[in-house]
């Protein structure tokens, strides 16, 4: 052991004797006295230790600061912002509700429709509900969007509803929904289509939609029509709350709204995720049951993750991923017994990171509605009107990236020790390269 200790001690005084980092050859130099050799040890050490300090606030700042948003930009005319996703989500019917007591509250927010019935009440009512049925009460909630839609003028352009606006939304959780301008109404092979936006040449907006309310559709319209409007990324979900609508044949109900914008320069996508603490919609793992990341989405995945985890099956108002079934009713008491866990917001916080990019939209549903001019005695209105195009945008930039990073790291070795990036390769060819060559010349 001491013959190599010795050993190790020569190589290491061969190295420092000969490499180029700043003051280290005159720790090992015989000719300096010992209170030299002190001082230079002192002076290394010193120096060393600033450059490690500088280097791990460096590394720190590189971890928990990489980018930051300002509100710079105003060159509007130059952008092309789309509108806000419009949704109608039918969380429910009354003919499903009287077939059904579980339907008289919103099935998707997981909370146990029994109240105080006794335990042989609920027996006796779920073993009587199979995941089919449930699935098939889902399927009634569907209303054809040609039922529903009558009429949709955009900037005094009338479109066709459901053909041009208007598309079917996957499960989410609310309810059957038909959406417009909205990310996540394609599909995978299908480039999404965003039919509504504002730019240099379109600078208003005004969408006009008539909802038909006879005595078909009007008590669903009325009692069982949720409204939303959010940013193209999201899709509705439990914990976003509708815009409290109520659509009548003889008024206008009014919805204004205003936008702010979100763009990202290129270089943010090559800073981690858990740093920039935020996606970009292509960044989807292949396990998702969406193509397309929103926070939205994510929260609900994760919802239908926990309930397989937890209950072994899904309830039949969420997406069902490959290889999962729905619960009947009598495996979704598992699901009610463990909704505050499913529901916990510390895994949402955790898992699920907002958007990157997207439009801010800010909603105001305290208008008050005025007169519907229309005689027609059968048709709801929905205004949306913009108040004001965006003028101004956030912009995310890095402001420190792994180049200034390096940069940053470089300057503290130069600066404290004189070190570069070949002063690096003199360690391995003094103990190796150098030494080998000596030992070569000597034999």
């Amino acid at each position: 052991m001491k013959r190599v200790m010795i050993y190790a001690w020569n190589v290491l005084k061969e190295y420092l004797r000969n490499c180029t980092l700043h003051g280290a050859r005159y720790l090992v130099d015989n000719d300096l006295s010992r209170i030299e050799r002190f001082f230079w040890l002192i002076s290394c050490a010193i120096c060393w230790g600033g450059c490690a300090n500088k280097i791990r606030a460096v590394v720190n700042k590189y971890v928990n600061d990489p980018a930051i948003v300002i509100s710079t930009d105003t060159t509007y005319l130059d952008w092309r912002v789309p509108l806000p996703s419009v949704f109608f989500c039918i969380k429910n019917t009354a003919q499903i509700k009287n077939k059904y007591k579980y339907f008289a509250q919103q099935p998707g927010t997981l909370e146990s429709p029994y109240g105080n019935k006794s335990a042989s009440v609920i027996k006796k009512t779920v073993e009587k509900v199979s995941s089919e049925e449930l699935l098939e009460a889902y399927e009634e909630m569907k209303i054809p969007c040609e039922l529903l839609l009558r009429r949709c003028v955009w900037n005094d352009v009338e479109l066709d509803c459901c053909k041009e606006l208007f598309r079917p939304l996957f499960k989410t959780g609310v309810g059957y929904c038909l959406a417009a301008n909205s990310l996540h109404t394609g599909s995978q092979r299908e480039t999404p289509r965003l039919n509504l936006y504002v730019d240099r040449f379109v600078r208003h907006s005004d969408l006009i939609i008539d909802i038909t309310m006879n005595s078909t559709t009007k008590p669903i319209v009325t009692h069982m029509l949720n409204i939303y409007v959010t940013n193209n990324n999201n899709v509705p979900f439990i914990y976003i709350s509708d815009n409290k609508v109520k659509l009548k044949t003889d008024l206008i109900a009014r919805l204004d709204f205003t936008m702010m914008d979100m763009y990202n320069e290129d270089s943010l996508r090559n800073v981690p995720i858990r740093q920039r603490m935020c996606r970009f919609a292509d960044e989807v793992d292949d396990a998702r049951i969406h193509y397309m990341y929103s926070m939205s989405s994510c929260i609900v995945e994760l919802l239908v993750r926990r309930m397989i985890q937890m209950c072994g099956c899904v309830m039949f108002y969420y997406p069902t991923p490959t290889g999962a079934r729905v619960c009947n009713m009598t495996e979704m008491e598992c699901i009610f017994r463990n909704r505050n866990e499913i529901k916990s917001k510390e895994a949402q916080k955790s898992t699920c990171f907002p958007n990157c990019e997207g439009t801010s939209v800010s909603v105001y549903s305290n208008n008050p509605s005025y007169r519907n001019k229309s005689p027609d005695d059968e048709v709801g209105r929905l205004h949306l009107k913009m108040l004001t195009r965006p003028l101004l945008r956030f912009r995310r930039y890095v402001v420190f990236d792994s180049l200034d990073l390096v940069v940053a790291v470089g300057s503290a070795f130069s600066l404290f020790v004189g070190a570069s990036v070949l002063s690096f390769f003199e360690l391995p060819y003094w103990l190796f390269v150098h030494r080998e060559n000596k030992n070569l010349a000597r034999n």
